[in-house]
């Protein structure tokens, strides 16, 4: 059992075929979705938490290398005075562009150390095998998965959000559907909590 004082949240979307990025890594997909004039409208009022309204609960962020990658190829950085923590047991050093505070970490009891010490409260992980090792050490408290209206053909579909937890986790984990909204884009998000 965890003793562990810090909640943490997936916050993420996938395509209908449950990846979360193309092979090369390209999100244009969700980012740039396709125009779909015809969709459902969005839910009002609307029952899950926004990306904003997520980010103003987090202190600290776990991601991992090829995710934080994909954040630094992005204009400006989108999460601003935020701690971070950048898994990688190959890189120790982050470019001088990075932002004020992230760090590298080699493991996930790095992880939990730093957490614990530094007294994080809400902890927001991103990136597949980061939300895997999150789930599989039994560290998820709730989850906002939003769903994209595509399906990533032509060989296009990249690594999947929970790959193959199932390998190794010791058991299922049940979630409470908390809310269900329609959002911008035909995209639906589900908001979840844990069960104790």
């Amino acid at each position: 059992m965890t003793t562990r004082t810090w909640k943490s949240r997936i916050f993420c979307a996938t395509s209908l075929d449950g990846s979360i990025a193309r092979q090369n890594h390209d999100i244009t997909w969700l980012t740039q979705p396709f125009p779909n004039a015809e969709h459902a409208p969005p839910s009002q009022p609307q029952s899950t938490m926004t990306l904003e309204q997520h980010m103003a609960d987090v202190d600290f962020i776990v991601m991992g290398r090829k995710t934080f990658d994909v954040c630094m190829s992005e204009p400006e950085w989108p999460y601003p005075e935020k701690k971070l923590l950048v898994l990688s047991t190959t890189v120790r050093n982050l470019p001088r562009n990075s932002p004020a505070g992230a760090r590298v970490v080699a493991s996930m009891e790095e992880v939990e150390m730093i957490l614990d010490t530094e007294g994080a409260t809400m902890v927001y992980m991103d990136g597949g095998k980061t939300v895997q090792e999150f789930l599989r050490r039994g560290w998820v408290d709730e989850m906002v998965l939003t769903i994209a209206p595509v399906l990533l053909g032509g060989g296009g579909k990249g690594p999947a959000l929970f790959g193959d937890v199932g390998v190794d986790f010791p058991g299922d984990m049940h979630f409470t559907l908390r809310g269900v909204d329609v959002i911008e884009d035909g995209m639906v998000s589900c908001y979840y909590q844990v069960k104790a």
